[in-house]
């Protein structure tokens, strides 16, 4: 399919076709001979805050994001979704009402990082960070920190760090300039 629309630069064509799926890592469509995968939007909300109920969350809408950023970070598109990130505790990395591409393979935190997690049936976006001890390396306590200096840290102990379910990892943030 060729798509001819005005532009400043005359004569421009944008061609967009189907992907090649006997190659590995390859999108739903190809736009000027590069690969794009479709992120899914969900109807979800997740705080950066107090916590938020989790809705059943619904497909709306997505966005394309070429396959190569994917393949640099390591990251399945297949298995990321995009959330909207509601409150203040997270600012000024992820401020309220940003979006947050989420790398649901990550189910475990070996490592400190900005997570999506359920906690007590609310939703939350927030900076977890893991104290490995013991022979087998997992984690025996985990600190959930806000990035605002206005929350304390919360930490997770025995059968509290149990009841944390890890949605993903929060990869990137979508932000309006």
């Amino acid at each position: 399919m060729i798509f001819e629309r005005p532009s400043v630069f005359e004569g421009r064509k944008v061609v967009v076709e189907a992907p090649d799926k006997t190659k590995p890592g390859h999108g739903e469509l190809r736009i000027q001979g590069k690969d794009y995968a479709l992120v899914r939007r969900m109807g979800l909300s997740v705080s950066a805050g107090s916590g938020l109920e989790e809705p059943e969350p619904e497909d709306e809408d997505g966005l394309l994001l070429p396959t190569a950023w994917f393949g640099q970070r390591g990251i399945n598109p297949d298995l990321c979704v995009i959330v909207s990130v509601r409150g203040d505790s997270m600012t000024p990395g992820i401020p309220d009402w940003l979006a947050g591409l989420i790398d649901c393979a990550t189910k475990v935190v070996h490592q400190a990082g900005v997570y999506a997690f359920a906690l007590d049936g609310n939703a939350y976006v927030k900076r977890l960070i893991p104290s490995i001890d013991g022979p087998q390396k997992t984690p025996v306590a985990i600190t959930m920190v806000s990035d605002s200096p206005t929350y304390a840290p919360v930490p997770l102990i025995g059968h509290r760090m149990n009841a944390l379910r890890i949605v993903g990892r929060v990869r990137a943030v979508l932000a309006d300039l």
